[in-house]
């Protein structure tokens, strides 16, 4: 029987996964030189470029072609943006150079929340991403949140194009399910061997959902505190998550509920993590004499399993962020 595109899924995240954090995404500079055919591209002036490896093509070709290149600060620490400023007369090797995470950090300056950027492409990397231009990414939400930003500063649009950049087998089919209101869709996927137009109908997020904010994220990223006090003053509501005084009892009415509704999907992830389970043990167990064959085995399944435990949490809002940044 062939599988299913569901069934599929864990396994093309896993590629997709370790292609994304591989140093040398294969097929990645056709990828990212197929960008300067994108008339968006040739339009844009400024262009925000993620720091991910796979995307230096992109950023060269950025600087390349005189454009303004925003990267964002390394996990919003200390600001959103950071301008890539190579020095004057910068050679062919310089602008490769500033084009790498050593040219970040050599080349930068900081752009700050008054500068009034306007952002006309923005280019992120992405684990996996469907042709309707749904995207998942490593799970920290740094992009979302990066998008958001942007949004509430003014510096994009809801008709700001937004690219991303991937191999052939990080295109694959992702249930809407998966998707919540401020994750952010993209216009174009760029692959080696194509250039998909998305024409995705889903809104990208509006701007920063504050009741999804924690304190706790308040305080690792500073520009959060600014940004709230400005949108505080233009009479909007910046509650955070942790203000909400009903916040545990709604949290442990929603379990109860979803325990007693028929269509609950944890008794099926359940169901199908015993089966994984079952085929772990038939692995570990088998005949085969390969032990090699057992241990990437082993491993697939298991991370199945994980997958499945993610897609659960997710769903139910209460996902671990020390199991995002695992993953």
């Amino acid at each position: 029987m062939a599988a299913s595109p569901t069934s599929r899924v864990p396994l093309m995240l896993r590629q997709g996964f370790w292609l994304y954090r591989s140093s040398k995404l294969p097929g990645s500079h056709q990828a990212c030189c197929s960008i300067k055919e994108l008339d968006a591209f040739s339009r844009a002036s400024v262009i925000k470029v993620d720091p991910d490896k796979p995307l230096e093509g992109v950023r060269l070709a950025a600087l390349q072609a005189r454009k303004t290149l925003l990267v964002p600060t390394p996990r919003l620490r200390s600001g959103l943006f950071n301008r890539i400023v190579p020095p004057a007369g910068a050679t062919k090797e310089i602008l490769r150079i500033c084009s790498t995470s050593r040219g970040i950090k050599e080349y930068s300056v900081p752009v700050g929340l008054d500068g009034k950027v306007r952002v006309d492409l923005v280019v992120v990397g992405s684990v996996a991403v469907s042709e309707k231009g749904w995207r998942i990414g490593k799970g920290e939400g740094y992009a979302d949140m990066e998008y958001a930003m942007m949004v509430s500063m003014g510096a994009v649009k809801e008709e700001t194009p937004v690219v991303t950049i991937v191999h052939d087998c990080q295109v694959l089919d992702i249930s809407e399910e998966l998707l919540d209101d401020h994750d952010l869709t993209v216009d174009y996927i760029l692959t080696p061997t194509r250039t998909i137009k998305t024409n995705c109908k889903r809104p990208k997020p509006q701007g920063i959902i504050w009741h999804k904010v924690s304190y706790e994220m308040l305080a690792k990223i500073p520009i959060l505190k600014s940004l709230r006090y400005k949108e505080k003053q233009t009479g909007k509501d910046v509650t955070l998550q942790d203000e909400h005084p009903d916040l545990a009892n709604a949290n442990e009415s929603t379990a109860l509920n979803e325990k007693a509704m028929p269509g609950n999907t944890r008794p099926q992830a359940a169901m199908g993590s015993a089966q994984l389970g079952q085929q772990l043990t038939k692995i570990l167990l088998g005949e085969t004499a390969d032990f090699e064959e057992k241990v990437n085995g082993a491993v697939c399944i298991s991370l199945d399993l994980l997958f499945q435990a993610l897609c659960t949490l997710r769903k139910t809002s209460v996902i671990h962020e020390s199991l995002l940044t695992f993953l």
